[in-house]
């Protein structure tokens, strides 16, 4: 998939926005017999990493994950934990 300049440098630079906008791109792609994986590039170039997060350093595969779970964030993971041990909740 070649992204445009423009396209790219609009994006949200939140780490679960460019996991959404880039599985939402593969899986669509990948719903195809013909493809299993898709490489991202922009203006016909294949940066390291696509925003700030996710490498583009290999094709990505289809991300069932994305669908069906809700992603947490970092700090949400944070959020989370220093909520445990407020509570004493540690295993």
């Amino acid at each position: 998939m070649n992204f445009s300049k423009e396209f790219y440098t609009d994006l949200p630079r939140r780490e679960i926005d460019e996991v959404l906008v880039a599985f939402s791109v593969v899986n669509s792609l990948t719903k195809s017999d013909y493809v299993s994986k898709v490489q991202i590039l922009i203006e016909g170039e294949r940066p390291h990493i696509f925003l700030k997060y996710l490498s583009l350093r290999e094709p990505l595969v289809r991300n069932e994950k994305i669908t069906k779970e809700t992603l947490a964030s970092p700090l949400d993971v944070l959020r989370s934990y220093f909520e445990h041990l407020k509570n004493q909740e540690i295993r």
